[in-house]
């Protein structure tokens, strides 16, 4: 992602994990149209009466409207530090998939692949452990990433 920032690149990543997936778009800087519904105050034509006694009504027009986004960086993302007062309060609200990302991130790391279903579990027993490790060090409690979510990687079709 650094790479295709630098060179003004949009950048777009993905991966599935049992059934668990995630996606992620660093589009820098997104320009796009939008269709809006408005309201556009008209009078109706009556013959004969004055402009007071004319009934007004609204109209709904669509106009196109031009519209910017700003994106940041998967590093940006990912660094955000949840013991700040600012986010802190926000961990109860989050989806457990946002930490258990950070999760199978640190999993990779250390392993070198995915949880595998041939090695269940030994490579439970390791999650277990990298969630309980990469969670106290985000700050965030560790049963916001439940056994549950963690047996989800190793499911298959």
């Amino acid at each position: 992602n650094s790479i295709c920032r630098a060179e003004n690149v949009k950048f777009y990543a993905g991966d599935i994990m049992g059934f668990y997936g995630f996606s992620f778009m660093d589009l820098i800087q997104h320009e796009y149209v939008e269709e809006e519904n408005q309201q556009v105050a008209s009078e109706e034509k009556s013959e004969g009466e004055p402009a007071t006694k004319k009934q007004k009504t609204d109209e709904t027009v669509k106009k196109t409207v031009k519209k910017a986004m700003s994106f940041v960086s998967l590093a940006e993302a990912m660094k955000v530090d949840w013991s700040s007062e600012l986010y802190a309060k926000r961990v109860k609200r989050m989806d457990p998939s946002f930490f258990l990302l950070q999760v199978l991130f640190a999993f990779r790391s250390e392993v070198g692949s995915n949880p595998r279903p041939s090695h269940r579990e030994e490579d439970l027993a390791k999650l277990k452990e990298v969630r309980d490790s990469t969670l106290k060090s985000l700050s965030v409690p560790a049963d916001k990433v439940s056994d549950e979510y963690l047996e989800l990687l190793f499911s298959e079709l």
